[in-house]
């Protein structure tokens, strides 16, 4: 464990109840293991005032880097109040459809919250809700994407880097994913290093908050109770309260035919039932007209090929003494990769 982690690891344990313009007083310049230059973080423990999100333990762990010391939650730097959270399963588990803690803890704040979460998704879903939802208009953003990755840092970077683009001058806040498998290291460090290329970015360290393993399942990926509480919990203390009434807001993307927002080897706690009224009206084919989804983070399958052309076994004709120049057969096709089947 390098010298950093132990400094923000020490700083968590040390603390019982701070609130949000206490957590400067323990700080580091390094986030999930890396090096590289990176905002500043900031760890407490305990609950935002005035929320829900209620921790019965005192070693309630609630990580968040802001981009300069003395900025403060989000809340206290805009003038609205409308937040999008955009996410794979693990935030699918907290929008309304399911256990609801994303609106639970932050329309209290304040906030007026939008969910735009589902199971499977890869990092393209985030560019798609963006397409879709950017023009609605809103005060800040939360993202957590990269659970699902498709082993491609370079291409994970990029596109992130293009989500936060078209969010600024938003205060988004980034969360790391957790450190369930090892690559998932390698998506840490995109992420962090994106957060350093904005002033409006902020980093809840999901990674460090989930080694605490009371907060996944089996996989050390898929929330239990508690951990949904706590990811609700975290996300609020980044963005604090914030003048205006709080709502919680439906969705247009609740398509969870990829898996449960609890995954197939997952968590242990319980997840409600998807609930009809968190959808806004989807509008039905006309008659007669035939659709097909492909949803983005499916696993790609080979297109069938047919197969290569018979040669004949009849001995060719000569002519004088050349033969006849034998027909030529084509090889089939290379399949195309498959992209990894999706775990969250």
């Amino acid at each position: 464990m390098t010298a950093d982690r132990k400094r923000v690891l020490l700083c968590v344990s040390a603390a019982v109840v701070v609130a949000v313009s206490g957590l400067a007083a323990c700080t580091s310049r390094s986030l999930t293991g890396t090096n590289a230059a990176t905002p500043l973080t900031v760890s407490g423990v305990g609950a935002m005032p005035g929320s829900t999100f209620a921790e019965p333990s005192a070693s309630a762990v609630v990580t968040v880097s802001l981009p300069h010391a003395n900025a403060g939650p989000i809340g206290e730097r805009v003038t609205g109040n409308r937040v999008i959270i955009i996410g794979d399963s693990v935030m699918t588990s907290i929008s309304r459809r399911y256990g609801n803690q994303a609106c639970t803890a932050l329309v209290p704040l304040g906030w007026q919250v939008e969910v735009d979460a589902e199971t499977g998704r890869f990092i393209p879903f985030g560019l798609k809700v963006l397409d879709k939802r950017l023009s609605a208009g809103w005060d800040a953003a939360v993202i957590l994407l990269g659970n699902n990755y498709l082993n491609d840092k370079t291409s994970f970077q990029k596109q992130l880097h293009m989500m936060l683009t078209r969010l600024s001058p938003r205060p988004t806040v980034l969360l790391t994913t957790s450190m369930f498998r090892s690559k998932q290291a390698e998506v840490n460090k995109a992420i962090i290093a994106e957060a350093g290329l904005f002033p409006n970015v902020s980093v809840v360290d999901w990674a460090i908050i989930t080694e605490d393993t009371s907060l996944t399942g089996a996989d050390g990926l898929h929330l239990t109770d508690r951990g949904r509480v706590f990811l609700a919990g975290g996300i609020g203390t980044a963005l604090g309260h914030v003048a205006g009434t709080g709502k919680c807001l439906k969705t247009n993307f609740s398509d969870d035919s990829m898996g449960s927002p609890t995954g197939t080897n997952g968590s242990t706690g319980t997840v409600a039932k998807p609930s009809s009224s968190d959808t806004t009206t989807t509008t039905k084919p006309t008659s007669g007209a035939t659709t097909t989804t492909v949803p983005i983070s499916s696993t790609t399958i080979a297109p069938k090929v047919s197969p290569p052309p018979v040669t004949s076994t009849t001995t060719p004709t000569t002519t004088g003494s050349k033969p006849t120049t034998p027909p030529q057969t084509t090889p089939p096709p290379t399949p195309p990769t498959a992209v990894p089947t999706p775990v969250g």
